[in-house]
């Protein structure tokens, strides 16, 4: 967990983000690069102003998401239920992107690239949910606890941990029994 403004924010959380995000802006490289396929040249001349382009993209689409609730990882979604909260956060950055675009038509890249993009980015990050999600099902991140005593506060500790779904990246490896503790805790 890293604490910023007085705020707790999970470090896979925002591994996850920037991931998602590098996704995103090379999506838009991608749809470009299709868009453009039988054009080489004009793929070449895109490419100058596409970074900025491909940056705003990825921050709008990054915070539709966050907004939307992606990146609160105390549940285990299923690949149905990443794409039923997919969706609307990708409607919800179409909208916004619009609107960026609208404003300043300097970074808008066309209706057909922002399709194809759309398109690659929801697969992208379906993708690689699916793939942190494996990952982090292998237990690969998963905190292991040492206990300090065996009595009825390690007890409820550890009633905790293996009943409480947002504590799902602790996994107790052992208590060690401090002198004069009555033993409550399973062996």
């Amino acid at each position: 967990m890293a604490r910023i403004s007085n705020h707790h924010i999970s470090t896979t959380a925002v591994f996850l983000f920037s991931v998602e995000a590098l996704v995103v802006m090379a999506s838009v490289y991608l749809g470009t690069k299709i868009r453009f396929l039988d054009q080489p040249q004009l793929f070449a001349a895109a490419l100058t102003d596409l970074f900025s382009q491909a940056g705003i993209f990825a921050v709008v689409m990054a915070l539709s998401m966050a907004a939307m609730g992606m990146y609160q990882l105390d549940t285990r979604p299923d690949p149905k239920d990443t794409l039923l909260r997919l969706m609307p956060s990708l409607i919800l950055g179409l909208g916004l992107i619009s609107l960026v675009f609208y404003w300043a038509p300097d970074l808008s890249f066309g209706r057909g690239i922002l399709g194809i993009v759309m398109l690659l980015a929801m697969i992208g990050i379906f993708l690689t949910r699916a793939a942190f999600f494996k990952w982090s099902s292998l237990g690969i991140s998963e905190s292991r606890v040492m206990v300090l005593g065996t009595g009825a506060k390690a007890k409820e500790f550890s009633d905790l941990i293996g009943n409480d779904p947002s504590c799902h990246n602790g996994k107790i490896v052992g208590f060690v029994p401090l002198p004069g503790e009555k033993h409550q805790v399973p062996n």
